[in-house]
């Protein structure tokens, strides 16, 4: 078979944009990282894990002296930023908070104070940690807040005895709406993220 040079370095070029092309669509430059669902709301609540430390002591700062995990355990510290979304009202919420660890393991009392949603002014925010005790070889998987109870989130902080919501012209104060749901965080996937540089 004759071949000429052009019809070969023809060949060669088309053998090159098609490598080429396979290459950016299987490796595109500019790939953007799966986004995780953080931060979520919650309500008129933006919540956020900022960070997943282990730290090696926890206290309460003026509290007596910093506490080291029990013999074969280890802490992590979820730290979380709370703001109120919303424009005309304050928020107050009771959350519960859980952790779901490897093996089937739940822990759902943390550590030393969590952060309080008390009269959250709109466009406030607070910032706190979550701190659980693991049983070392046992990693964290998920951390989840719920609101407590049927009245555990309440725009307005319109309190228990109140038997009517207080009117405004553009707002219903003191609301208890029903379609709160929880918030749920997959650690892995914030740990990994913050890990990566």
């Amino acid at each position: 078979m004759n071949m000429d040079y052009g019809t070969t370095t023809n060949i060669s070029r088309c053998k090159a944009v098609v490598a080429a092309a396979l290459l950016f669509t299987a490796c595109p430059l500019n790939a953007k990282p799966k986004e995780s669902k953080n931060p979520q709301k919650l309500g008129h609540l933006s919540i956020e894990v900022v960070s997943v430390t282990t730290p090696d002591e926890v206290g309460e700062k003026g509290f007596g002296m910093p506490r080291k995990p029990s013999e074969g355990h280890y802490y992590i510290a979820i730290h979380v930023r709370i703001k109120n979304l919303d424009r005309k009202l304050a928020l107050c919420a009771s959350l519960k908070s859980t952790l779901k660890e490897e093996f089937g393991l739940r822990s759902q009392f943390p550590i030393g104070s969590v952060p309080q949603v008390s009269q959250l002014l709109p466009g406030e925010e607070i910032e706190g940690d979550y701190v659980f005790l693991l049983k070392k070889g046992v990693r964290p998987l998920e951390f989840a807040l719920d609101p407590i109870g049927e009245r555990g989130y309440n725009e307005g902080c319109r309190s228990n005895t109140q038997e009517e919501p207080l009117k405004d012209t553009i707002h219903d104060l003191g609301r208890w709406p029903t379609s709160v749901q929880s918030v749920r965080f997959d650690l892995k996937e914030i740990m990994a993220a913050n890990a990566t540089p």
